[in-house]
């Protein structure tokens, strides 16, 4: 009678030792990211030396807000390199002296009158230097300038209307030619241009001064 007891002990144990391995749990699975690693690329550079040099957050603030006297945009005219530079002010500054000297001619404000003649005098002088340096550092030069007219037509006004609107649009003009003039500087290493770069933009901040402060006083 004592053997089937014991059997019967062992059959039970070995049934308790299989249920005990049945609720063991599996391994934790460690958890890896399915996400890639990014791959770092490096960014194109422009093959275009045109835009070299130039401060972009300048060129936002000109696209679109200088009005040309036909409605459109002067974002065409850069100065990023100083061959640039010299194409772009010769007509410029022509467009100036042609304008001033309607103001010579007709106004009445005797202030506005000496502006305007300084403005003559210098730019001309400015135009010859320019022209100059076309034809000795660039006498095979392929550039392009395709220039539009900035300042509307006074030929025809007079008294307040003329004064007003030659002050208005030289504002505008010499605004200008004060940003060609700064950009000019970051990428210059001639002497000479350097030289008038920063005479531009003394005389010309001190002219838009002053056409302010008149148009403020009429």
């Amino acid at each position: 009678m004592k053997t089937p007891i014991i059997f019967g002990l062992i059959v039970i144990s070995s049934l308790a030792l299989t249920s005990c391995s049945d609720t063991t749990t599996s391994p934790t699975k460690i958890q890896t990211s399915t996400t890639p690693t990014p791959v770092a690329t490096a960014t194109p550079t422009s093959t275009d030396n045109s835009m070299a040099g130039m401060d972009h957050s300048k060129m936002d603030m000109w696209n679109g807000s200088m009005n040309m006297a036909n409605g459109q945009t002067m974002d065409h005219m850069w100065a990023s390199t100083e061959e640039e530079f010299i194409a772009n002010m010769i007509p410029h500054h022509q467009e100036a002296v042609d304008t001033a000297s309607i103001v010579v001619a007709k106004t009445q404000n005797a202030e506005l009158k000496k502006i305007a003649t300084e403005i003559v005098s210098a730019q001309k002088t400015e135009i010859e230097l320019l022209n100059s340096w076309m034809k000795s550092w660039y006498p095979n030069s392929t550039l392009k300038v395709s220039y539009m007219q900035m300042m509307r037509d006074i030929s025809k006004l007079s008294g307040h209307d003329l004064d007003d609107v030659f002050m208005e649009d030289m504002i505008k003009h010499h605004e200008w030619a004060v940003h060609m003039a700064e950009e000019v500087l970051e990428v210059s290493q001639r002497p000479e241009i350097v030289k008038m770069a920063n005479d531009i933009i003394r005389s010309q901040n001190a002219e838009i001064a002053k056409f302010k402060e008149l148009l403020e006083n009429h």
